[in-house]
């Protein structure tokens, strides 16, 4: 690979693009993609790699030129991503997990809106079979907080629960506390900006009787979504329930990741994986002893 200042050449081969927007064009009959990718608050340099005839599956016309190129998968939720979508949320200037991204969430029977209704249904079932009295809730890369204010924005036992939505997005962030705000829920919900896969912004939060993890197993290393699963029951209350997605893009990890559950004192009690898509909603509890929270330390850091 060679690096210039405003381009990037590459080989071709099986690149997995794991973080950005990104934009598959060839032009002029020439056997190439041009992949724009826009990382967090950045814009990332051009990408230009040749392509075999053989890998050219599809070709649709856009602006003089013919976007072609492989599936991808957007971890986040494990949906194929149409390249023209993600050139609109592109030029758009939505980061990845921006507040253009979280629109999907609002587009009857897109993949994130399905994936949102079962975390809702699942977090309904954890409140309801939460012992009586205070609940404290906390959520990992929580975004714009719609499973959470959701569901407690009606629900019987919204005064018991204490909740604090943990997102690294400023913009994420403040609708988060403006939709809190809106649904009667400021005295219930507290958005901390901030990242989550360190331990500090938990304290003062912890022990929960609801651990929320969703977004979060598709977008980091093996490596910290064992880490973080061995090390969950430090954010946890006894017998607290972890809420988690997972895509199941290949190599799926979810087989591997609910034994990774098992092994750490979880007990499955839900595990929903959709035909139509390729995200998947889990539901565990904890069997074990909680261990300490153990401030300074990390569990997890995105993939960049």
């Amino acid at each position: 690979m060679r690096l210039g200042r405003d381009r990037v050449r590459l080989s071709w081969g099986r690149v997995r693009l794991s973080w950005g927007r990104v934009r598959l064009v060839r032009c002029g009959g020439r056997q190439r993609l041009a992949v724009r990718a826009m990382l967090v608050g950045h814009h990332a340099p051009q990408v230009v790699v040749p392509v075999p005839a053989a890998e050219q599956r599809r070709t649709v016309l856009e602006r003089g030129c013919h976007t072609t190129g492989p599936t991808i998968v957007d971890d986040r939720h494990g949906s194929r991503i149409d390249p023209r979508k993600e050139i609109g949320m592109q030029d758009a200037g939505a980061n990845r997990y921006g507040t253009g991204w979280h629109d999907e969430y609002d587009r009857t029977g897109s993949p994130l809106s399905h994936r949102l209704r079962l975390v809702r249904d699942e977090l309904r079932r954890a409140l309801a079979s939460a012992v009586p009295g205070p609940i404290r809730l906390v959520s990992a890369c929580a975004g714009q907080g719609r499973d959470v204010i959701g569901v407690l924005a009606d629900h019987p036992r919204r005064t018991d629960v204490r909740a604090r939505l943990v997102e690294l997005d400023p913009e994420n962030a403040a609708r988060a506390r403006a939709d809190a705000g809106a649904a009667g829920l400021d005295g219930q919900i507290e958005v901390v900006e901030a990242d989550a896969g360190l331990a500090d912004p938990y304290v003062g939060a912890v022990p929960a009787e609801i651990v929320l993890m969703c977004g979060v197993f598709g977008n980091i290393p093996d490596a910290d979504v064992r880490a973080t699963v061995a090390a969950l029951s430090q954010l946890c209350a006894p017998d607290a329930f972890v809420i988690w997605t997972r895509h199941r893009g290949e190599p799926d990890l979810t087989p591997t990741l609910r034994r990774w559950f098992a092994e750490s004192g979880w007990r499955e009690l839900a595990f929903t994986a959709p035909d139509e898509h390729r995200f998947s909603v889990g539901l565990h509890q904890l069997t074990t002893p909680p261990t300490p929270i153990v401030p300074g330390s990390r569990y997890f850091s995105f993939n960049r």
